[in-house]
């Protein structure tokens, strides 16, 4: 069983990209500096990670100061470590956007962890999604594919920690994600980790190298156990 072992991790890696490199743990600048080129996370490649405006009277997040910790697979993440907190007075935001390619893209999403706020603060994390072309511009409008927004937010009152967008299947997306601190006017709020969602099925030779790796080892096992009872 075991000679089949290589053969079955190679066929689930998949391998992606052979132009870009698998994405590694790093900085929100590290993949702002991967340009076009991206990085491949799972079975989907994500590339041209770009800041662009915010809020005018937001002060904007570092991107160094933001860890990327990458998770690939059917559904694959990105893990964005903040640990920034806001006082009174303050509004932080991280906003980028970046591009998804890959075989049956169909859904993004956003999650929520280690959010808190208090008295009028609030902390939001937000995916526009624009499913099959781009925005053509530095906002998430004038989508010509399909659009939809993921919207997750935690105040003193509410908690909403996931959302989740569907799109018919395409192999692009471009995302614009939008991250907030507001200690508002009288409160304080702190973000710990925003993750990113992407959603991706397999191609059917993909499908069928699993399928086939699965099927050597299940063979491997019954001519074990065969040969096993034969020596009794």
């Amino acid at each position: 069983m075991k000679q089949f072992l290589p053969l079955l991790l190679a066929v689930c890696g998949f391998g992606g990209s052979a132009a870009a490199g698998p994405c590694l743990t790093g900085t929100l600048q590290d993949y702002i500096n991967l340009g076009a080129g991206g990085c491949t996370l799972g079975a989907v490649t994500v590339s041209g990670f770009a800041i662009v405006p915010g809020q005018s009277f937001a002060t904007p997040i570092d991107p160094l100061t933001v860890q990327v910790n990458p998770a690939g697979g059917y559904l694959s993440r990105l893990d964005l470590i903040f640990d920034a907190g806001a006082q009174a007075g303050d509004l932080l935001e991280s906003i980028f956007r970046f591009h998804v390619a890959g075989a049956g893209l169909y859904t993004t999403g956003v999650k929520l962890a280690g959010a808190r706020a208090s008295g009028d603060g609030a902390v939001t994390s937000t995916l526009d999604t624009c499913a099959g072309s781009a925005f053509p511009g530095n906002q998430p409008t004038g989508c010509a594919g399909v659009s939809g927004s993921a919207v997750t937010i935690v105040t003193p009152g509410l908690s909403m920690l996931y959302d989740a967008r569907t799109f018919p299947f395409t192999s692009f997306f471009d995302v614009f994600a939008d991250i907030t601190v507001d200690g508002g006017l009288g409160g304080s709020a702190y973000l710990g980790r925003s993750t990113i969602l992407i959603g991706a099925t397999p191609e059917p030779s993909q499908v069928l190298l699993v399928l086939s790796g699965l099927a050597a080892l299940a063979i491997a096992r019954i001519r074990k156990v065969h040969a096993y009872r034969r020596s009794q």
